[in-house]
């Protein structure tokens, strides 16, 4: 028990500041209660604070959207009724999963379109709008194809539309807004490997969405089958407020992020910039979680971000993806403020993930504004017995919240999560250190360096469903960082520099030697690199490409080919081409040891590959 239980920690209360009709505000300074000195020397990357910087828009050389729906029809054109009588089932069955507190949180749901809308250009030039397929179409003034429509949801608080049949490429543009905001530009890089897409969620009951078709663009059709109906935690069932007949897990110990500054908590205004509330859906439902940036070696400022898998595990989940950030009070104790005023990052791509110790690591499409990418140890010994560790989470889809507990060896240890493969704390809501709730599943665990060593899995304890009310035998659990790098380090650690490539099992080296190539993957029990395949004694390899295994030395799993395309009339670039005959995850790395530059590809576990043709590949300097 590390000499830290339950009513027998040491070390002055903390201090209490009154911030007025908000209540009470704690800081916190991590000399406190359980905390023991930083670790020197402390090995991994640190954090990394990245200019302001925002996402290029998908489509920035056209006009704006004509808001045809909005300017032509008063009345949304296609409307349904208010959740507890249009989805009573849907609606009851989200109560009693977040009641349950079971994880990750849910807060919305969908519904089908009362029609099938068959979205397709429409209207000929100088013929004016006319209302067609659910919508309405025509062109614009440079004589391009444009369809819009509107839907609403009486009584509901965000909506998403969602599509299908998208086309992967050359498709149109689109927008998507509310009432209130400006249209929010997106395109088919949203889409699955399986052609659905989710838009963008807007504040309100009404939705407006609109696609136009470039000029000489094939004008392809897709269609919009469905709405999703996002819930604010009180209606959803995630707090002690809202018209609920059984109130859930009370959330009075949550310490609100915004009440502490590095005054308090040495660095915590770094960590806020790297913390991002997580929305994305999964079998019709829509979840609530938190993750976090990751800072790289080479400090590349890639929006890689760590979650759990337990929150999602798959490529449709992370196409999926809505990362909102800065959703924290402007004061101690102040109002939260508009989800819809707040930065985000919509879609991402699967990179890595693992049961083993729980983790996803996806790459977002963009991170806007000024953003932290926070720094990890890998080290096994990380974790110090008695360390203090903070977190910084989304309990319950809530503003930022702070929470800490100390490394211990547990008194109660859950089946699922093994302690070869997750930390165990002991969390300390009766000392004002905060809690985790079910959306905080995700949340980075930190050193006090700030270095991250774990993401939340959940509870484990006979207090599971009351953080509030953690005991003796109540843990927080996270899955180890030290575990999991093998597989993240591909992507965090890429091999860069000008060394010259040396072919060895693991490394195949292309185009006279100039290409690094290499293969990491994961599978539902392990990690390890791939290996080049040999046949009879001889290298699976040519000059221009290489076979690689992962598990017999004799079964083909994978292969990369690379083109020499130097000339003007290609781009000069050298192509890189990835295949492969496996549903295990797997991440390529080709380096150019002239340049050091990179390229990294990724197939998601439980996914059959597509081949990859990347002919903008590496540039030819």
């Amino acid at each position: 028990m590390s000499g830290l239980a339950k009513g027998k920690r040491e070390g002055p209360p903390p201090r209490l500041h009154g911030v007025g009709p908000g209540g009470l505000c704690l800081v916190l300074a991590v000399s406190l209660g359980f905390a023991l000195p930083a670790r020197g020397g402390a090995a991994g990357v640190p954090a990394a604070l990245r200019p302001p910087q925002d996402p290029r828009p998908p489509a920035e050389d056209g006009e704006p959207p004509l808001r045809l729906a909005q300017r032509l029809q008063l009345e949304a054109m296609h409307r349904l009724g208010a959740a507890p009588s249009g989805a009573a089932d849907e609606l009851a069955a989200l109560l009693a999963w977040n009641r349950s507190g079971r994880q990750p949180a849910r807060d919305g749901f969908t519904r089908a379109l009362p029609v099938l809308l068959a979205a397709r250009p429409g209207g000929g030039a100088g013929s004016g709008f006319v209302e067609e397929n659910g919508g309405w179409s025509g062109r614009s003034a440079a004589g391009r194809a444009v369809w819009g429509t509107s839907v609403e949801v009486e009584g509901a608080q965000r909506l998403r539309l969602g599509l299908r049949r998208v086309p992967a490429a050359s498709g149109p543009r689109f927008w998507v807004w509310g009432e209130a905001g400006p249209p929010i530009p997106f395109d088919a890089g949203l889409r699955d490997p399986e052609g659905r897409l989710w838009t963008p969620s807007v504040e309100g009951p009404r939705l407006y969405f609109e696609a136009e078709w470039a000029e000489g663009m094939p004008e392809s059709t897709f269609e919009i089958d469905q709405v999703l109906e996002s819930l604010a935690p009180a209606a959803a069932g995630l707090t002690g407020a809202g018209p609920l007949a059984e109130a859930p897990a009370e959330t009075s110990c949550l310490v609100d992020a915004a009440c502490l500054d590095d005054g308090a908590v040495a660095g915590i205004s770094t960590w806020k910039r790297a913390i991002a509330r997580l929305s994305f859906v999964s079998g019709g439902q829509s979840f609530l979680s938190t993750g976090a940036l990751l800072a790289t070696t080479d400090l590349s400022f890639v929006p890689y971000l760590l979650t759990a898998r337990s929150c999602f595990a798959g490529a449709s989940e992370a196409a999926s993806l809505e990362a909102v950030w800065d959703y924290l009070p402007a004061t101690c104790g102040g109002p939260a403020p508009p989800l819809s005023g707040l930065p985000r990052s919509n879609g991402a791509t699967l990179l890595a993930t693992s049961p083993v110790s729980d983790f996803t690591l996806v790459r977002l499409a963009n991170a806007p504004g000024t953003r932290s990418f926070l720094g990890w140890d890998p080290a096994a010994g990380a974790v110090a017995p008695g360390a203090f560790l903070p977190r910084l989470s989304h309990p319950n889809g809530l503003p930022m919240a702070f929470s800490a507990s100390a490394a211990w060896s547990p008194p109660l240890a859950c089946a699922d999560w093994p302690t070869a493969a997750f930390h165990y704390s002991d969390p300390a809501p009766e000392l004002g250190f905060g809690a985790t709730f079910p959306a905080s599943s995700g949340a980075p665990l930190l050193l006090q360096s700030g270095q991250v060593v774990g993401q939340l899995a959940g509870l484990c304890g006979p207090n599971a469903a009351a953080p509030c009310a953690a005991g003796v035998a109540d843990s927080a659990v996270d899955g180890r960082f030290s575990t999991s790098y093998p597989a993240l380090a591909p992507f965090l650690a890429p091999a860069t520099g000008t060394s010259p490539c040396v072919r060895d099992v693991r490394t195949a080296c292309l185009l006279a030697g100039r290409f690094e190539v290499r293969v990491a993957w994961t599978t539902e029990t392990g990690s390890g690199d791939g290996q080049v395949m040999g046949f009879g004694g001889e290298r699976a390899e040519s000059d221009q490409s290489a076979f690689f295994t992962f598990f017999d030395p004799a079964n083909f799993e994978m292969g990369v080919k690379m083109v020499d395309a130097c000339v003007p009339a290609f781009g000069n670039r050298f192509w890189i081409f990835v295949s492969g005959l496996t549903n295990q995850a797997f991440a390529v790395t080709v380096r150019d040891s002239a340049t050091g530059r990179l390229r990294t590809y990724a197939n998601p576990l439980g996914t059959y590959p597509q081949t990859v043709g990347d002919t903008e590949g590496l540039p030819c300097e």
